[in-house]
């Protein structure tokens, strides 16, 4: 399958969805919940700590789940577009407690939606790898596409990270909100792009075949999930 620049360029800013919640979630998310909003620091860890484990268990299940659906709008793209808005709403979400909340709600707070923004990337972020391996007809061009990808992520946090430190201050969260919004927005638009971009690929991308339908999926999924936990 041969595909236009236009076509690369909107894949590869795809990967700004993911790199955007890495570089808050590894540089600022528990500064944020520890510094500004006055979490204890073994309940922060703890919340972030659960969410990772969550996460080891939703990446196989979707990349499963992905493989097989079947879609007017392609197997990687409706998983994609479904994504985007949820990714927007649960990581606003994170910016909403102020300081006057009680540990115990910043608590489930935290995990509850850490667990759903993380959940909600990988609704995007895994089908748009799996494209990498569907959209070229080479190993170079794989190659190719998905070190642009990495290039934008590369670009993007960092860009990411020089916009929104003019709001951050660890002794108020007044402008912690702005954080928020600019990541969710940066997300949600650097995704429709991805999807709306890759969107003409959709009738040329492999298919499940039809004699695997047939099979159990979800007997499938779970002897899959066994054998991923059981190689780690």
């Amino acid at each position: 399958m041969k595909i236009n620049t236009i076509e690369k360029l909107s894949f590869g800013l795809g990967g700004g969805v993911n790199a955007i919640k890495t570089d808050f979630f590894v540089w600022y998310l528990g500064a944020y919940y520890l510094t500004v909003l006055g979490l204890n620091p073994i309940l922060t860890g703890s919340a972030l700590l659960l969410a990772l484990f969550f996460d080891a268990i939703s990446d196989p299940l979707i990349g499963a789940l992905s493989d097989r659906i079947r879609s007017k709008f392609g197997r990687r793209h409706i998983f994609m577009g479904l994504s985007l808005l949820p990714i927007s709403i649960t990581y606003f979400m994170l910016f909403i407690p102020d300081n006057s909340w009680s540990e115990n709600l910043l608590f489930f707070w935290l995990i509850i939606f850490t667990i759903l923004t993380r959940f909600s990337v990988t609704l995007f972020d895994i089908p748009h790898r799996a494209l990498a391996a569907e959209i070229p007809d080479t190993y170079e061009e794989k190659a190719n596409i998905m070190s642009m990808r990495e290039g934008f992520q590369s670009i993007i946090a960092l860009s990411h990270s020089f916009i929104i430190l003019p709001f951050i201050n660890i002794s108020v969260d007044d402008n912690w909100i702005n954080v928020g919004l600019i990541g969710s927005i940066m997300m949600f638009v650097f995704g429709s792009i991805s999807v709306l971009g890759t969107r003409s690929l959709i009738p040329d991308l492999y298919k499940w075949p039809e004699s695997l339908k047939k099979k159990n999926t979800f007997q499938e999924i779970r002897e899959q999930l066994r054998f991923v936990y059981k190689n780690k």
